[in-house]
């Protein structure tokens, strides 16, 4: 996202130059290399946020300071947009599957999952038992009734169905 981008979005106005602060707290930090190479950091984070590098931004986090502070991130944006992320599967999980299993190491293994229909399909089911589950969810939270029936067969159903997944594993 380029400037012009960024001043579309703001109804116009300009983005404030934020570098101009970042000297003014560099003066102030009485030659400490420390507090100066951390906001050569933080500077360089809203620099590619500015310049809408997020993938970046989110790369250096993880270089810096591990995948604990991307996690933290990640918590940060659900708690302030008011959602709820499910991660269905890690990198990991796709490479040890596909060594345990097969016996093979394919460093674009991740890349090559999340292409897949198959991933596709797996992402909307997640969305679609969100979707089922909402009044459930509510109900028993707010100790509202439920209809027993429903989630008994409901229950059934799932059990059947991990009992197959288990025997075609």
């Amino acid at each position: 996202m380029d400037s012009d981008d960024w001043q579309e979005n703001l109804g116009g106005e300009e983005v404030p130059d934020f570098h101009e602060d970042f000297e003014i707290m560099r003066e102030l930090s009485d030659d400490d290399e420390d507090v100066r190479d951390r906001l050569d950091a933080i500077e360089a984070h809203c620099g590619m946020i500015a310049e809408g590098r997020y993938a970046d931004v989110i790369k250096r986090i993880k270089d810096d300071q591990g995948d604990h502070a991307v996690m933290e991130l990640v918590f940060a944006i659900e708690r302030s947009l008011g959602w709820h992320m499910e991660i269905t599967n890690t990198k990991a999980d796709v490479e040890d599957y596909l060594f345990s299993h097969h016996g093979i190491y394919d460093s674009k293994a991740w890349l090559k999952a999340k292409n897949t229909e198959a991933w596709t399909e797996a992402s909307m089911d997640v969305v679609y038992a969100s979707l089922r589950r909402r009044k459930d969810i509510i109900n028993e939270a707010f100790g509202l009734p439920v209809d027993a029936r429903r989630d008994s067969l409901r229950k059934l159903a799932y059990k059947a169905w991990k009992r197959l997944d288990s025997f075609l594993m």
